[in-house]
């Protein structure tokens, strides 16, 4: 996931950035899987030759949450100061030297505060909301120790009681945050994990301080960063709304002209009105239209009669005549005929649509497929187009989901895996 392009940049990338910012000097990236192509990758893009800055990948086999990662980094004694614990998928600007610091006062104060968590104001309904990332927590006002916490969704009964057991004399319930899912953390948070086996994911580890407080003393502080941007590219809805966000500069400096030019100094951005960025030997024809929001990539063809609003171009990328393209990715070394119609999709790098070929909103086109032999071909999201089959195990589903492929009875079903059209021909 973390190797995806994100606005034409892999996706790890801008969690490095972030990192390198801030002054920190060590970074272990844990890797359970594709740990070579990783690897390679950060050796190509230059980060282990960074002198400021060591970067170290640590392979974790078998390892399936963050629990387990935790546990390994406490058996090879890696952690021994306060450290910065953060996903791979992570886009932010904060200033993360100053949340340290005020981490460090609050260790200070109390030896027993062991984590930080760094939260934004985003109102319900706010884009960069994830609805699987809903909570309500409640904080002390002068001290913002966290006393209660709890994932809630369109189901959850909040439980007033458990709130007003621990809350202090001067307290503060908001609804009204978001959770970067970065946190400042002191070295002793590894051993916790190792301590107990049952905690998997950071919320089990909240839950588990917040259950115990009375009894260990720990304590969970939060900061709230205000004018800030800090996000999770968790899901197909934060790519979305995360693309949209750097094209508009709410990351700024985390920006296509800043950030593709620093990767490739071949490679020129340049920024025009109403964000609209060009890369290095792009060829618009006459006539054709950027009209908002839109990148494209290095090398791209665009002839002419076509429209593009609200979307991310790869690179080595030809457009056909009279295409329209609203709130969709495409990655590198796409095809597009004629005619084509494509809103709100992903189309993976090696995609070809022939002519006359209709993509619906919520489409999601896999590696190299190619689609459109007939006059007109219409794609939607009840069929996912892939490359090639799914790698795990057939159920009892995968084979009903075959049966009703081979039936001819697929067309109002929501099939499981794949269908194959025609791949690298």
């Amino acid at each position: 996931q973390v190797l995806l392009p994100l606005v034409n940049i892999p996706l790890i990338e801008y969690s490095l950035e972030f990192l390198a910012a801030a002054g920190i000097e060590e970074i272990f990236v844990f890797c359970s899987s594709h740990f070579n192509q990783i690897d390679e990758y950060l050796r190509d893009a230059g980060w282990y030759k960074k002198s400021s800055l060591i970067v170290t990948v640590v392979i974790l086999k078998g390892c399936y949450s963050l629990g387990d990662a935790m546990r390994d980094i406490d058996n090879r004694a890696l952690i021994r100061n306060d450290f910065v614990l953060l996903f791979g998928d992570t886009v932010a600007n904060l200033k993360l030297t100053d949340i340290v610091q005020i981490h460090k006062k609050t260790r200070e104060a109390n030896k027993l505060a062991v984590m930080t968590l760094i939260m934004k104001t985003a109102k319900p309904g706010h884009p960069a909301r994830s609805p699987d990332d809903d909570f309500v927590i409640s904080v002390d006002s002068s001290t913002q120790r966290v006393r209660h916490y709890q994932k809630v969704n369109n189901t959850t009964t909040i439980s007033t009681t458990a709130i007003s057991k621990k809350r202090p004399k001067v307290s503060n319930i908001h609804y009204n945050l978001l959770d970067c899912q970065i946190a400042v953390c002191s070295q002793f948070v590894p051993q916790m994990f190792t301590d107990d086996f049952d905690y998997q994911t950071r919320d089990d580890l909240i839950k588990g301080i917040l259950v115990n407080e009375e009894i260990t003393g720990n304590s969970i502080h939060i900061h709230i960063a205000e004018e800030s941007y800090a996000v999770r590219v968790s899901n197909l809805h934060m790519y979305d709304t995360v693309s949209r966000d750097i094209l508009q500069r709410w990351c700024y400096p985390l920006v296509p002209d800043i950030l593709i030019p620093a990767k490739n100094k071949d490679n020129f951005v340049s920024y025009g009105r109403y964000n609209t960025y060009q890369c290095s030997a792009v060829t618009l024809e006459r006539g054709c239209k950027l009209i908002q929001n839109v990148l494209v990539g290095k090398g791209t063809t665009i002839e002419s009669g076509s429209v593009i609003t609200d979307s991310v171009i790869g690179n080595n990328c030809k457009i056909g005549k009279n295409v329209q393209i609203n709130g969709a990715y495409l990655w590198d070394n796409i095809i597009v005929g004629d005619n084509c119609l494509i809103n709100s999709s992903i189309l993976c790098s090696g995609v070809v649509l022939l002519n006359n070929v209709i993509v619906k909103e919520g489409s999601i086109l896999s590696w190299n497929v190619k689609v459109g032999d007939l006059k007109s071909i219409i794609i939607g999201p009840s069929i996912r187009l892939m490359s090639r089959p799914l790698s795990s195990d057939f159920d009892d589903d995968d084979v009903q989901n075959e049966e009703m492929l081979k039936s001819g009875k697929y067309k109002h079903y929501r099939l499981k895996y794949a269908i194959h059209l025609a791949v690298n021909k």
